[in-house]
């Protein structure tokens, strides 16, 4: 007499695919048909890449691209198995922030944003150029450039991702305005009264007024003039940072006796 007996075949099933953020992780989990003990199972996994180890039933996945791992599935008895399962890894991104514009002299923090799965103490930052940053390698770097500059944030994560962005530092330049001019009698004295639009602390300016013929000092801001002809001043500031500002400039005009005609014209303003 005759039994047939009918084997079916073992199967596994890798898993449904997955879709993660480059630098997430996924635990791989496989099921089987196996009737008997699954210790009596061996594991195989392939490619390594992104696998914290290939030959257990759930690895830890992260890939750095989407990969295909193929999970290869052997019992004692020598029945096989195979199945794959699809990792999609979608791009690390970062944002530098918004575009800003501001006076030279004056900072701003940087503050990029990245959709970065995992401690961000595992990124790497990294800025350039290095011109008016404080620091190139922290994430909030402070920037006080003193031109329009495009800074390129490029951040690395230890798994391998990357990403890199950009931020426009519009710098708008420092102005200065010397006052307005003066009509003053010969022996009269005046304290010039400029101003500016420097952003931060006054002390931070030098001050230069040239000629300095009729000034008590030309590198404060606010000197007393009593120049004995008709005179005009020029202001040069600059601040520690490197703004510049040239030419600001006023009149300082001497005012003739009453009793002669051309009194009116020459207080008449010249600047």
């Amino acid at each position: 007499d005759t039994i047939q007996i009918t084997v079916n075949p073992m199967t596994v099933n890798a898993g449904n695919d997955v879709s993660n953020i480059c630098g997430d992780s996924v635990i791989l989990n496989p099921f089987t048909n196996y009737p008997s003990n699954e210790a009596n199972l061996t594991y195989s996994w392939s490619p390594t890449n992104g696998l914290n180890n290939t030959n257990i039933k759930n690895p830890i996945a992260i890939p750095i691209t989407t990969t295909n791992y193929v999970v290869s599935l052997t019992s004692i008895e020598s029945c096989f198995a195979t199945d794959t399962i699809q990792v999609t890894v979608n791009p690390m991104t970062v944002n530098a922030g918004s575009d800003v514009t501001y006076i030279c002299g004056d900072s701003v923090i940087l503050n990029p944003n990245t959709n970065y799965p995992s401690n961000e103490s595992n990124l790497i930052y990294s800025w350039n150029p290095t011109n008016g940053l404080n620091s190139t390698t922290v994430k909030n770097p402070i920037a006080k450039p003193i031109i329009t500059t495009n800074y390129i944030v490029s951040l690395t994560s230890v798994e391998g991702c990357f990403a890199t962005d950009t931020i426009l530092v519009n710098v708008n330049p420092m102005t200065v305005n010397a006052g307005n001019d003066i009509v003053l009698a010969c022996g009269d004295n005046v304290n010039l009264s400029p101003n500016n639009n420097y952003p931060a602390s006054q002390s931070n300016l030098n001050y230069q007024w040239n000629p300095a013929i009729g000034l008590d000092s030309v590198n404060i801001a606010n000197p007393k003039v009593n120049p004995l002809s008709t005179t005009t001043y020029y202001l040069n500031l600059s601040s520690i940072e490197g703004c510049n500002v040239f030419f600001g400039q006023l009149g300082c005009y001497h005012k003739k006796s009453r009793r002669q005609p051309s009194d009116r014209i020459l207080q008449q303003k010249g600047c």
